[in-house]
């Protein structure tokens, strides 16, 4: 049976999968297949589509056009989600054509011997598959026809652009045709195809349409790959499209504006009939100079009458054309000159400018180059393969040394190398080169010596074979008072605001300069301080890693930075006083009242604008700490403990207290920085150490009359005793704190004890109602002064004392919330504590694909920032998923790391708990007599500890294998202990003690 219909066809072709089979091997691609299978089909009825053949990608065809390109969006992201969950990159081209076509639908009987049970015939199928073979990796291609269709429903999307990519050439077809790319905004390629065997683009020019291949041009040829710069080629295509005439790429030097301007002539030549034209302007040092230099690149000649005009005449004669323009940065004063002239002149031709700096001309649009994206330091090797910065590195490593790859054995040093010199192109280029003779990790070990270390071949010294030569270039075209303002820059770390500017840089030397606020505008117009806005709307400069180091030797340098009689303002003084100052600055943070702050209702943004000062707060205690002056070290050191109590690293909040501490603050500084250093060893697993400093802090606080601070002392030391396993005498210390912290009227603090408290008498004293009372008059406490990272805590609290009864719904909730808080306000250690605590219960109710992730989650987190106390917990957890899914081995191994951290930590409970799990893997692997002596030796150290639900849980592991040793009676008397301990602690019928309990009377039969 045959009918003819209008359908839309969606032909689609996974990207280099003859690679992936000789990749992953017959078996493995074959598996993989499978799995890309199921995803594409799975999508169909979603989008009312039907699959009519297939091969390494499907053909399948829609009612509504509509409906395809749907499919084509959700299929593409299916692929992203498959290429992250099997460590390796899938892509795919799509191309989509509407049109009439003949189906036929085969007898039964020929669809059992082999036929299809759908044929499509007809031009319109030729033409889809036509436009597929044009599409890049992860591009969705559509006909005009097919445009046409969708348009009146997707044009008015916000989520969706739509954009032409001009004509082609169709093998088969007379007339050529408009192709289209539709993409999800923020995905999608949105750069013109390739051309094909088959398909090739043409251009419409005054003689007719001829390939786009053959429009006239002097672009110099791409020798190397072009990675990443989607944003910033489409960025200049719009600009174009939307009618500007002069488009400048601004960055710093080394961002690759050059190789980034003439990718963006040669993939868009078919928008320029007239041709594409490039001018080198490096040697530019006047009008005459730009004048000449366009007139060779153009062969107009200029033997006759005044340059510039002769030019702008020959430049109006000329249609639609595209002149790149690069290095203006030196010549910016001739831009009005000549750019502007020639702009007025010829309204054909748009021009295409790479400077690091503006041509502050009428119409200029600018389109900032930035270095490329770095990759994260937790992107797996799938990820970094992916990022365009480790492909440049790569790509070029192996260009000199072709056995170089990118494998797990050198992925994070390359991550990290990537990293150090910022994404910049001409620096990974530099770095790249030296593969032939060093691995990326002994580069690493050379990167203190960068500008030694990044230079060209030899032979090269041009300024674009060395960074060095590079940067020295933007140096050479600034003025004097410029030059000493970016070399006092280098003080920074990270990012600064306009404040610390102006309280850092000094330019009195000069004394028409302008202000350090002007200065700074002029530096980021250079494209050597770079401007960023932050999500409230507020500018923060920095500068890029290079550049910094660059501007420090010149601060350090005395004849780098003379004023206008000659003497030297640079060199070792000007750089102390520029460090002191910064540190003053910096020392502010250190306010008390400033700090109290964090735990209000503006406390979310105070502690983004904390964020965003803290390297500036580390470099400032120890430019402090030289300089002998104590009081701004604790006052910047107070700054960033505020902050690092909750994010981490521990280790460096106290090495900061230590070096504050060093240089004699005065008392009520003193006291605080005890505080916060006592808190930092709590955290970092070193209670017994925190003692002798809390107890200093209370003395002070004591002889200052501070009760406030006084009791902070005394919760933290309840705290230590608690990681200890002295619960009764961290109760009576919380209890001391307690009423400190209310007769000083100290609300955040009240809270935070009472959490504490609960955690002792409900979490580990079992006394569960008493906790959640006492957490929840802290979350009261925390919601009516808006604490938000205060109310984290609690809800992690308050979700232990119902997971711990079994009651896993509102357990759950509590932890979600926690977390959800936590990543609101920028809490890492809350954050990590929930995200493994929601693992647990997922794992307790056997969902392990949703336990897994969310284990490896908290552990990234905790290892981070240094939280060995609940690492060593999350590890202990997770084995326990390891072990139910057979990972016995991987178990064992990591239930050690476990032991190790809570002995290290002198955590009694964790390290039971984990002897505990340790035991029952044991007795798993038919090692019984060895399972046994853990266990009892985790049963010590849990009573030690005094924690009687986790007590009860070893108890039960040790029945079982007293069982297994044919020792019911030993099995009976741990059984009968833990129910009397489950008894006494009213846990629920579904909680993990209880599901344990039960297992061992059935095991005792009954």
């Amino acid at each position: 049976m045959s009918q003819t219909a209008t359908v839309t066809l969606l032909l689609t072709d996974l990207v280099d999968s003859t690679r992936l089979v000789s990749e992953l091997g017959d078996a493995a691609a074959a598996a993989l297949m499978a799995r890309h299978d199921r995803v594409a089909r799975d999508l169909l009825p979603r989008h009312s589509g039907r699959e009519i053949d297939k091969s390494d990608g499907f053909l399948h065809i829609f009612d509504e056009a509509v409906d395809a390109v749907a499919y084509a969006h959700a299929y593409h992201r299916a692929l992203a989600d498959l290429s992250r969950d099997e460590g390796l990159v899938l892509a795919a081209r799509a191309g989509l054509h509407t049109g009439s076509v003949r189906l036929t639908w085969n007898s039964a009987e020929d669809v059992a011997l082999g036929a299809k049970p759908c044929e499509v015939e007809g031009i319109a199928k030729a033409t889809a598959a036509r436009i597929m073979t044009l599409a890049r990796g992860g591009q969705t291609l559509v006909s005009a026809d097919t445009r046409a269709v969708v348009a009146p429903v997707l044009d008015d999307r916000r989520d969706v652009r739509i954009v032409s990519h001009g004509h082609y050439r169709l093998k088969g077809v007379e007339a050529p045709l408009e192709i289209f790319e539709v993409a999800a905004v923020q995905e999608g390629v949105l750069r013109p195809p390739p051309d094909t065997a088959k398909v090739h683009r043409v251009v419409r020019t005054e003689g007719g349409w001829r390939p786009a291949r053959e429009v006239p041009n002097n672009l110099p040829p791409d020798r190397v790959a072009f990675f990443g710069r989607k944003d910033e080629l489409r960025a200049i295509a719009d600009q174009f499209g939307a009618g500007a005439r002069l488009v400048t790429l601004a960055g710093p030097g080394g961002t690759g504006k050059t190789h980034l301007s003439t990718h963006y002539a040669r993939a868009w030549l078919g928008d320029w009939p007239g041709g594409a034209w490039f001018c080198d302007l490096s040697e530019a040092h006047s009008e005459l100079d730009i004048a000449r230099a366009l007139g060779a690149a153009l062969q107009v000649p200029l033997d006759q009458g005044e340059p510039t005009a002769t030019l702008g005449a020959a430049l109006a004669q000329r249609e639609r054309t595209l002149i790149l323009l690069d290095n203006f940065e030196q010549i910016v004063d001739f831009a009005d000159a000549t750019v502007a002239t020639w702009l007025d002149q010829a309204p054909a031709v748009c021009w295409l400018v790479t400077s690091r700096q503006r041509l502050d001309l009428r119409g200029e649009k600018l389109v900032f180059v930035e270095p490329l994206p770095l990759p994260s330091p937790d992107d797996e090797l799938a990820l970094l393969r992916d990022n365009a910065a480790v492909q440049l590195f790569v790509a070029r490593a192996q260009a000199v040394q072709p056995r170089f790859r990118l494998d797990a054995e050198v992925a994070a040093d390359v991550a990290r190398l990537v990293r150090l010199i910022d994404g910049l192109p001409l620096a990974l280029e530099l770095a790249a080169a030296r593969v032939r003779v060093l691995p990326p990790k002994r580069i690493l070990d050379r990167m203190g010596r960068r500008f030694d270390l990044l230079r060209g071949q030899r032979g090269r010294r041009n300024r674009r074979s060395t960074l060095k030569g590079t940067i020295d270039w933007s140096w050479d075209l600034l003025a004097p008072h410029e030059r000493w303002a970016l070399a006092q820059c280098a003080v920074f770390e990270g990012t600064f605001d306009l404040d610390a500017a102006e309280a850092v840089l000094d330019l009195s030397a000069w004394p028409d300069a302008p202000w350090p606020m002007d200065t700074v505008e002029s530096l980021v117009d250079q494209s050597l301080v770079r401007a960023v806005v932050q999500p409230d709307g507020e500018t923060r400069f920095g500068l890029f890693r290079s550049i910094r180091d660059y501007a420090s030797e010149k601060l350090g340098d005395p004849g780098a930075v003379r004023d206008d009689e000659g003497t030297a303002v640079s060199g070792p003084a000007g750089r102390d006083e520029a460090a002191l100052r910064h540190a003053e600055h910096y020392a502010r943070w250190g306010d008390p009242v400033e700090l109290d702050g964090l735990h209000g209702p503006d406390g979310a943004a105070l502690r983004a604008r904390l964020a965003a000062d803290l390297d500036n707060l580390v470099a400032a205690v120890r430019a402090a700490a030289r300089a002998g002056a104590g009081d701004a070290a604790a006052g910047a050191a107070l700054g960033a403990l505020a902050l690092l109590r909750t994010t981490g690293p521990f280790p460096l909040a106290e090495q900061l207290t230590a070096e504050a501490l060093a240089h004699d603050p005065h008392d009520d500084a003193k006291a605080r920085l005890l505080v916060a250093q006592g808190i930092a060893r709590n955290r970092a697993g070193r209670a017994e150490e925190a003692v002798s400093v809390l107890e200093q802090a209370r003395a002070l606080a004591q002889g200052l009359g501070d009760r406030a601070l006084e009791g902070r002392a005394v919760a933290a030391l309840g705290y230590s005793q608690l990681h200890r396993g002295a619960l009764e005498a961290a109760e009576t210390t919380l209890r001391a704190a307690l009423q400190l912290l209310r007769r000083a009227g100290d609300r955040v603090q009240e809270a935070e004890a009472l959490t504490e408290l609960a955690h002792v008498v409900g979490i580990r004293g079992g006394r569960f109602e008493e906790g959640r009372a006492a957490l929840e008059q802290a979350i009261e406490i925390q919601q009516h002064q808006g604490d938000l990272g205060g109310e984290a805590v609690s809800h992690g609290y308050l979700g232990a004392v119902h997971a711990i009864q079994g009651d896993f719904g509102p357990g759950l909730e509590h932890y979600v919330r926690s977390r959800d808080l936590a990543r609101e306000v920028g809490d890492r250690r809350a954050e990590g504590l929930a995200e493994g605590m929601i693992a647990g219960i997922h794992f307790l109710q056997q969902r392990h694909d949703e336990a897994r992730p969310a284990f490896q989650r908290a552990l990234r987190i905790q290892s981070s920032i240094g939280d060995k106390v609940h690492e060593a917990m999350t590890v202990a957890n997770y084995c326990s998923l390891l072990q139910d899914t057979g990972e016995l081995d991987e178990a064992a191994r990591m239930m050690q790391r476990a032991i190790a951290i809570a002995r290290e930590t002198g955590d009694p409970t964790t390290e039971g708990m984990s002897l505990g799990s340790l035991g029952e893997i044991r007795a798993l692997d038919g090692r019984l007599g060895e399972a046994l002596v853990t266990l009892q030796e985790g049963e010590a150290r849990l009573r030690t500890a005094g924690d009687p639900t986790e007590l009860a849980k070893l108890l039960c592991k040790m029945g079982m294998v007293q069982l297994q040793l044919d020792d019911h009676e030993g099995a009976d008397e741990s059984r009968a202990e833990a129910a009397a301990l489950a008894a006494e602690l009213g846990v629920g019928d579904d909680s993990e003690l209880a599901q344990r309990l039960g297992a061992l009377r059935a095991a005792l039969g009954g």
